[in-house]
């Protein structure tokens, strides 16, 4: 499976998933993308970078899914979904 990963950046090229790991004010978010269409906003408040990293990672794998993304974004204070 090809990916790219930058510092903040995942890409599943086959897939045409994106993840961009953004930090807003102190608190890291990822902006969900497919088709090059940029569909949810998820904000991790309370997350390591680390954790935010598997959760873009997850994303482009497959394992966490356009479904998923929704269904969490729903669940945050402030979700952004598109």
């Amino acid at each position: 499976m090809p990916f790219m990963r930058g510092p903040f950046y995942y890409e599943n090229k086959e897939e045409k998933l994106v993840a961009h790991i953004n930090e807003v004010d102190g608190v890291y978010q990822i902006e969900f993308e497919e088709d090059g269409n940029r569909f949810a906003t998820i904000k991790y408040p309370e997350n390591s970078i680390t954790y935010v990293e598997d959760a873009a990672f997850n994303y482009i794998s497959g394992i966490f899914t356009r479904e998923d993304v929704l269904r969490h974004a729903e669940k945050t204070n402030e979700p952004e979904v598109i």
